[in-house]
């Protein structure tokens, strides 16, 4: 990244573009700006004291971070940073990066992004579901995972169709087994109705890294998950 300041005539300095300036964004654009780059964000609520950081040379805002209005603002923001030769992508959570990665041969065009070469990989890895699998493959160790869909509750297309849309249907729920050493880690005690959404079934107990009892991974009061 060319970050040297740009005389008249000279090569245009490169910029970062941040996608919300929550408390993570805002250290984001801190540490950018204290190595001399333009910083720039999306951000859509201007109260926030991210938004008004002397570290920020301005805000592009933005009704909210659904891809109706975040993708718009992706492709104006770049227009106007037209004088920038190339402008870096920070998003600042999964479902950003889940958008950039679904729109990522037009995104990649404007933007730069590191991982648009891998792309398919992260919207993969981004499926809790596909986790295990992928651990495995990869030799690393994974809490066995199970998913359990309502009864008469799968999505049209499936559960391809439903990672390709995050917003086709609700989100899964990780259900955690309880670490009798890590008593913080445990299980919520209300879960929701089986009825309205799939469960994700973990066991992250240290002792239960590789073996799982799938009945283990609910709530208590809770049987969607029994092996």
């Amino acid at each position: 990244m060319n970050t040297d300041p740009s005389p008249q005539g000279s090569e245009p300095q490169d910029a970062a573009l941040v996608i919300g300036m929550d408390s993570h964004g805002l250290a984001v654009a801190r540490a950018l700006a204290v190595m001399g780059v333009p910083v720039y964000s999306i951000e859509r609520d201007p109260s926030l004291p991210g938004v008004a950081s002397r570290h920020l040379r301005r805000n592009f805002p933005v009704a909210d971070f659904t891809e109706e209005h975040l993708l718009p603002a992706l492709r104006e923001a770049r227009a106007q940073l037209r004088d920038h030769a190339q402008v870096v992508l920070f998003p600042m959570n999964d479902r950003q990066v889940g958008l950039i990665a679904r729109h990522i041969d037009e995104l990649a065009g404007l933007y730069r992004i590191s991982w648009a070469h891998a792309a398919a990989d992260v919207l993969r890895l981004q499926r809790k579901d596909s986790l295990e699998q992928a651990s495995t493959e990869a030799g690393l160790l994974y809490p066995r995972s199970r998913v359990r869909w309502p009864p008469g509750r799968r999505w049209a297309g499936g559960r391809d169709a439903l990672s390709a849309d995050p917003e086709a249907g609700p989100a899964a729920v990780v259900v955690q087994g309880q670490d009798r050493r890590r008593p913080g880690r445990s299980a919520p005690s209300s879960p929701p109705s089986e009825a309205d959404v799939p469960l994700l079934c973990q066991n992250t107990s240290r002792a239960e890294t590789r073996r799982c009892t799938m009945a283990n991974c609910c709530w208590t009061t809770a049987s969607a998950c029994s092996a």
